[in-house]
């Protein structure tokens, strides 16, 4: 539970646990306006386990792609890719987790949620 923010997930999502957000990555053109790919490493607990990135744009937040496990253990997902916006600032990407109910924010508050972000500077 590595958040810029308020958001805290449940405690029983970390590493020694059924489930959590392992891992966030961005690749690509890391530069205003650069195309990137946001990607997450999840432990799934089972097919049920749901996920979802989330871009945060200096105002708000934005899903990029969400989905659920195929089986329990860790697993990649991937989203399209997207421009980074053209101005300098803080931004951030968050991969969140879930226990068996889709994603709709990105501050999942219940139990079995955990988050991850990464900060992105542009200047």
């Amino acid at each position: 539970q590595n958040t810029f923010d308020t958001c805290s997930g449940d405690a029983g999502c970390s590493q020694d646990h059924f489930m959590y957000t392992n891992d966030v990555k961005l690749e690509g053109t890391i530069a205003k306006g650069g195309s990137v790919t946001p990607s997450m490493e999840v432990k799934c607990y089972s097919a049920s386990t749901t996920w979802a990135i989330y871009f945060h744009d200096g105002t708000s937040w934005a899903q990029k792609c969400s989905g659920s496990c195929t089986a329990a253990g860790l697993e990649w997902k991937s989203c399209s890719a997207f421009n980074l916006p053209s101005t300098s600032g803080t931004y951030y990407l968050r991969g969140s987790t879930q226990w068996s109910t889709s994603i709709t924010s990105e501050c999942v508050a219940t139990t079995y949620g955990d988050h991850d972000d990464i900060k992105i500077q542009l200047s």
